[in-house]
């Protein structure tokens, strides 16, 4: 995004709202418990006004993202503060290195896979063949195997596509993952993809006994919770793998 797109966001502290950190974007919250979110990324100035509360984690975010923030007082300035040179991702050297290893693409896929039989089982509810596991990975087929329609679950499934994108966004930042990563995706594990076929199984399984929803969205909000643990673990275990093959090599 150009520098001149970005924006000026004025907070007035002392008329009760709160700010918090809510994944790619800065959450403003008002008394009445009304919120907003602002993408990080489109901010340049984030002025402060007012006497109120301000966590450690908005200023560190801010500063991550390259945004200048500037403190009021009765309509003056008292303080300003420049970002410093950006927050180095503690994955990058990590994800270099992976990137030089021959066998990462055979050691992802085997990964991968692994997952990707675990939450099939999950989904059915029992343990399964191997060589029904592996045909049932394509979700119509997992739809049908356990009582579902194909067209009704996949169509469910992409109205999802925005919210698991999302939640896969908000995971992968809360884990570490520096928002340029996730702007220009460059050579190695497609993690996001890998998180959002995870979240899919989850919900076939969840299908399993209440069916399918007739408003998917509304669904999703009520369980984001579910998928954001499932999200977390998923992590977890591309992260020892992560760990794993660089330490191997």
């Amino acid at each position: 995004m150009a520098a001149d797109a970005r924006k000026t966001l004025w907070i007035d502290l002392s008329r009760g709202y709160q700010l918090r950190c809510d994944g790619p974007a800065l959450r403003v919250q008002a008394e009445s418990g009304q919120s907003s979110w602002v993408p990080w990324h489109r901010l340049a100035l984030l002025i402060l006004e007012g006497r109120g509360e301000i966590g450690t984690d908005v200023l560190i975010m801010a500063a991550r993202h390259g945004v200048r923030l500037r403190v009021m007082s009765a309509g003056q300035s008292v303080c300003d503060l420049e970002p410093a040179e950006p927050i180095v991702d503690p994955l990058d050297a990590q994800w270099d290195e992976l990137l030089e290893n021959p066998d990462w693409r055979r050691s992802w896929a085997a990964f991968r896979l692994r997952q990707t039989l675990w939450a099939v089982a999950r989904a059915v509810g029992r343990p399964i063949r191997l060589d029904l596991a592996l045909f049932l990975r394509q979700p119509g087929a997992l739809a049908a195997r356990i009582g579902l329609s194909p067209a009704a679950a996949c169509d469910a499934l992409r109205h999802l596509t925005a919210s698991f994108k999302l939640d896969a966004r908000c995971l992968l930042l809360d884990a570490g993952w520096s928002v340029a990563r996730l702007r220009r995706p460059r050579p190695g594990p497609d993690l996001s993809g890998y998180l959002r076929r995870q979240f899919a199984y989850e919900a076939l399984g969840l299908w399993r006994s209440t069916g399918i929803p007739d408003v998917p969205s509304r669904w999703h909000a009520r369980h984001r919770e579910r998928f954001l643990a499932r999200g977390r673990s998923s992590i977890d275990g591309a992260l020892r793998w992560l760990a794993d093959i660089t330490c191997l090599r």
